[in-house]
């Protein structure tokens, strides 16, 4: 087979690895929310494990993408896409702890939790999903215009980030017993805008693909 024909082809492999990557993080995501809300204990067990499959893809896509380069002499753009994708895998490995990191902490809640934490938590979650889906259709598309909105999306992320700080701070002043909750709410909303951090990156390393330029938006 001719080598650039091999190339495309694997790189097309890699691509649909990729959004498969991405797919199993959005469905953890997903139970993310549902086990933040429902406080499912089970689920965000269930959610843990998750992550050994996202970190074997990241392995194989690593390893595939390690022998490529071995195998043949990528040209300039097709040096790019490869170093693209392990910068991406990085990412998305990451996105995965987080949500691994988000359903350890959900585990320590006290029940009930306060409804200002019951709202606030599933809409940056929310935000932080849309960030995601729309990340991985940018990358899948090459789409450069798509990438370079979700890195706007970050300042959404971290407005709503900033504001249940202040409140949760504050319920913590106003109700002591409320402090275990409150340090257990905080430090999931760190991971969840981490996340939309993450997408920001992928995305900066899609545009860094597609047009050559890598420019920092977070």
């Amino acid at each position: 087979m001719n080598l650039r024909i091999e190339y495309r082809e694997e790189m097309k492999g890699l691509q649909k690895d990729i959004a498969r990557m991405g797919a199993i993080i959005e469905k953890a995501l997903d139970n993310v929310m549902k086990a933040m809300v429902s406080q499912d204990e089970e689920l965000a067990r269930q959610t843990i494990t998750m992550d050994d499959d996202v970190d074997a893809m990241e392995a194989s896509i690593e390893k595939r993408c390690i022998h490529l380069l071995l195998r043949q002499s990528p040209a300039a753009g097709e040096l790019r896409d490869v170093l693209s994708i392990l910068k991406i895998i990085t990412d998305l490995e990451r996105i995965g702890d987080h949500c691994e990191d988000i359903c350890e902490w959900i585990l320590k809640i006290n029940p009930p939790m306060l409804p200002s934490s019951v709202k606030q938590l599933p809409e940056i979650a929310q935000k932080v999903k849309e960030m995601l889906k729309a990340t991985i259709d940018s990358f899948v598309e090459r789409d450069a215009a798509k990438a370079m909105e979700v890195c706007r999306w970050d300042d959404a992320v971290d407005e709503l980030y900033d504001q249940l700080i202040l409140d949760q701070e504050k319920e913590m002043r106003e109700k002591p017993e409320y402090v275990h909750n409150g340090v257990v709410m905080i430090s999931i909303a760190k991971y969840l805008e981490r996340m939309a951090d993450h997408a920001t990156n992928i995305c900066e390393w899609i545009l860094y693909d597609v047009t050559g330029r890598h420019e920092i938006y977070n």
